[in-house]
C-alpha cells in the first residue's frame, strides 16, 4: 500500500508554524528535477504523463481502414504527425498562412479578430478565455478570462535580475524558432517579440496577487464584458460569468 503522504519530500528542520509549505515539501523543492522539456515537475505532471502513454498505446493499436470512422481518422491522424519525412520536407509552408494572417493586420480591429481566431485555434492569445465551474454558484459552469500572451511562466521573468539568465536563454530560442520558420531577420523578430511581453508583463498582476480569490473574482454579464472590451461591437444578450483568475496549466 501506497503511503498518502510522502514523508522523505519533508524537510523538518522548517517548522510547520514558520512555512507549513516547505516543512511539507522542502525535500521535494530541494532536490526534484524538471524535465528539460517540461516547465513543471511533480505529482499532477506525472499523472498526465501516464495518462498521455496510455493514450499512445490505445492510439498504436489503431490501424486506419478508411471508412471514415472515429477511429480511422484517429489511425490517420497520428500517423500525419508521426510522419517525419513529409513533415520535414514541407518546412514551414504550412504556416505560411498564418504569417500571412499576421501581416495583413492593420487595424485594432484586425487584431481583435486575430486573437480570437488565434484562441479557437489553440494558439497563445493575449487573453485566454476557459470554462469551469463558477466559485459563486458550483452547481453551473461559467466562462472566464484570465491575463495571457507570455512566453515565460509569469510577469515577474520579464523584470527581476535573478531571471535575467532566463531572459537571454529565451532570447535565443526564439532566434531558433525565427530562423527555422524560414525568417532572414530572425534576430530583429526575437527581440521584438521579447520587447512586446515585457511591455504585456507589466500590466499582469503578480503571483501575489493572483492569490487573491476574491479580487480575481469578478463577475460580470455579457453585456458588460463587451461594453468594456476596446471596440466592442455587437448586441450580446446571453449571459455569462467573467473573471481575471489566470488558468491554471492543462
Amino acid at each position: 500500500m501506497t503511503d498518502a503522504i510522502e514523508f522523505s519530500n519533508a524537510d523538518p528542520s522548517i517548522r510547520p508554524q514558520d512555512d507549513l509549505f516547505r516543512h511539507v515539501n522542502g525535500t521535494w523543492l530541494a532536490t526534484a528535477a524538471i524535465d528539460p522539456d517540461k516547465s513543471s515537475a511533480g505529482g499532477f505532471m506525472d499523472l498526465r504523463d501516464a495518462a498521455e502513454l496510455d493514450v499512445r498505446e490505445l492510439i498504436e493499436g489503431i490501424a486506419p481502414t478508411g471508412d471514415g470512422s472515429d477511429e480511422d481518422k484517429i489511425a490517420r491522424l497520428y500517423a500525419s504527425f508521426m510522419d517525419e519525412t513529409t513533415v520535414e520536407a514541407l518546412g514551414s509552408t504550412p504556416l505560411h498562412p498564418v504569417f500571412d494572417a499576421i501581416t495583413r493586420i492593420a487595424t485594432p480591429s484586425d487584431l481583435a479578430r486575430h486573437l480570437g481566431w488565434s484562441l479557437r485555434h489553440g494558439l497563445s492569445p493575449l487573453v485566454a478565455l476557459y470554462e469551469e465551474s463558477d466559485p459563486g454558484d458550483p452547481g453551473r459552469y461559467a466562462a472566464f478570462t484570465a491575463q495571457a500572451g507570455l512566453g515565460l511562466p509569469d510577469e515577474a521573468y520579464y523584470r527581476q535580475d535573478e531571471h535575467a539568465a532566463v531572459r537571454e536563454a529565451y532570447l535565443a530560442h526564439l532566434m531558433t524558432v525565427f530562423s527555422l520558420a524560414g525568417f532572414s531577420d530572425a534576430g530583429e523578430q526575437a527581440a521584438a517579440v521579447l520587447d512586446l511581453e515585457t511591455r504585456i508583463a507589466e500590466h499582469h498582476w503578480d503571483r501575489v496577487r493572483l492569490r487573491d480569490l476574491r479580487a480575481m473574482y469578478n463577475p460580470m454579464t455579457l453585456d458588460e464584458v463587451v461594453a468594456a472590451s476596446p471596440a466592442s461591437t455587437g448586441t450580446p444578450t446571453a449571459r455569462v460569468r467573467a473573471s481575471t483568475r489566470r488558468p491554471s496549466p492543462r
